[in-house]
This record gives C-alpha cells, sequence and structure tokens, in this order.
C-alpha cells in the first residue's frame, strides 16, 4: 500500500516494518463492559534499539484498546472514543476462546498489519491493513489517564 500519513513531528518513524494488528470480539463479558472489540498492536522497537530496526521488536505483550465498533465500520467511523486496557499476551493474535480473567469468550474477528508513521506516548499514526476491513489509516490521540481519541480516514 502506497499511502502515508503526513506528519511534520520530528519523532516521525521512517520505514518502520508493518507491526502485527488482531481485532477480537468480547461476548458474554460481564457488566459494566458488555459485548465489545479488542483492538491488539505489536509495538515497534524502542529508539536507540541496537537490533535490526526494520523488524517489529516482537513483545511478550501487545498494546490494547477496548472499542464498541467492529473494525469493518472503521474506515468509514470518522472518530470515536477507546479506552486502554492492560497490555494482552501474543498468543491472542492468533488465538480465540475463554478470556482468562472473568466471564466471556473472545473470538479473532479481523487481523492484519499496521505500519505506523508517529508512534509517542501520546498521540500514534498508522497505515493499517485489515483483512476483512481493508486499507485505512488512524490517528490515535491520548485524551486523559486510559481515554484516547480515534480518527479513521479510508
Amino acid at each position: 500500500m502506497d499511502r502515508t500519513i503526513g506528519t511534520t513531528d520530528a519523532q516521525a518513524i521512517n520505514a518502520m516494518a508493518p507491526l502485527q494488528t488482531s481485532v477480537l470480539r468480547h461476548r458474554g463479558t460481564a457488566p459494566p463492559t458488555a459485548d465489545h472489540y479488542d483492538w491488539l498492536l505489536e509495538r515497534p522497537r524502542q529508539h536507540g534499539d541496537p537490533s535490526d530496526s526494520t523488524r517489529p521488536a516482537s513483545p511478550a505483550k501487545l498494546a490494547t484498546w477496548r472499542i464498541a465498533d467492529a473494525p469493518i465500520a472503521w474506515p468509514s467511523l470518522g472518530q470515536t472514543t477507546l479506552q486502554a486496557l492492560p497490555d494482552h499476551r501474543r498468543a491472542w493474535l492468533t488465538r480465540s476462546g475463554p478470556v482468562t480473567q472473568g466471564p466471556g469468550y473472545a473470538v479473532q474477528v479481523d487481523t492484519g498489519v499496521a505500519t505506523p508513521q508517529l508512534w509517542t506516548p501520546s498521540r500514534i499514526l498508522l497505515v493499517i491493513e485489515l483483512r476483512q476491513a481493508g486499507p485505512f489509516c488512524a490517528e490515535l490521540s491520548r485524551l486523559r489517564g486510559d481515554r484516547w481519541r480515534a480518527v479513521f480516514t479510508p
């Protein structure tokens, strides 16, 4: 995909390798969470990492956000709010099954890659290609605490 997100930020990440991403649908969870989706995303290598900078870091845990909407809707959604969750295990990139804490079941509903254009603690710019939702761009901005704003564009 020949798409990039324009940025003048000095911390832009150039030629970053695509990162694995997956979306899980959680069903049968206890209130107040109700049914929802978890978006899991590998984290890029840290600045100054002496190893190959063109490959993802393959961390043991994945950045994770809760989102109410199905990923097939994300490219046309415009803007929504996400809730950052504790990091999830890498096994969830390819796993479906009972959740380890509390009631409910998680089913993978989409998977693909996300290429970071920028990754800071408060702002993330991604070019995403999911198998079902297709290609689109996302800008994530931390609002306060665990709340993030996501702006999706086709």
